[in-house]
């Protein structure tokens, strides 16, 4: 499979199916995901190359559901943050808080959403791209407040500054700190 045949529109509808879950309104999000879907994930501590990475394993994922292969080309293709996020709610589900065979990354992914401010406010007639583009841009740029806020991972408490972490030791806290409240 190439760039030119990969189905990207296809691969888009897969990663919505894995998110979609309880979300009664996801049709209500669906531009926003497809903004997510489309803005190049970056990112400024090199350890972030690693969430990269579970991104883009999203798309050999589906490329084996569809019986194809998977070209390198296609893993050139930088990731998106709607990848990011997804693999890493995933992770998280499946490796870490979730039951095995039942895991739910939509709870995760949802609630990151929310806490980069990317509520009902983003859908149907208040869609602003210019705003999610800021809040975007701001948290990959590392632009946070030394407990996270800013990010998908914002604590109560702080667990050193959120800024020098790497984004796998920002989830692990969010995580953690989530766990003890549950």
């Amino acid at each position: 499979m190439n760039n030119e045949q990969f189905d990207w529109p296809g691969y888009f509808q897969w990663l919505v199916q894995k998110v979609k879950g309880y979300e009664e309104d996801y049709a209500d999000f669906l531009p926003v995901l497809l903004f997510l879907h489309k803005k190049e994930y970056t990112y400024t501590n090199r350890l972030d190359a690693n969430r990269a990475t579970d991104g883009k394993l999203l798309r050999n994922q589906y490329a084996d559901k569809m019986g194809e292969f998977l070209e390198d080309e296609d893993l050139d293709v930088p990731p998106t943050v709607l990848e990011v996020l997804i693999g890493l709610a995933v992770h998280v589900e499946s490796h870490i808080t979730g039951v095995p065979g039942e895991d739910h990354p939509e709870t995760w992914f949802w609630e990151w959403l929310e806490n980069l401010g990317i509520d009902d406010r983003c859908t149907g007639r208040g869609y602003d791209k210019r705003f999610l583009d800021q809040q975007i841009d701001a948290w990959l740029s590392g632009d946070i407040t030394k407990r996270g806020e800013g990010s998908p991972f914002p604590l109560r408490h702080t667990a050193g500054d959120q800024r020098t972490k790497d984004m796998w030791m920002q989830c692990m806290a969010y995580v953690n700190e989530k766990m003890r409240y549950w």
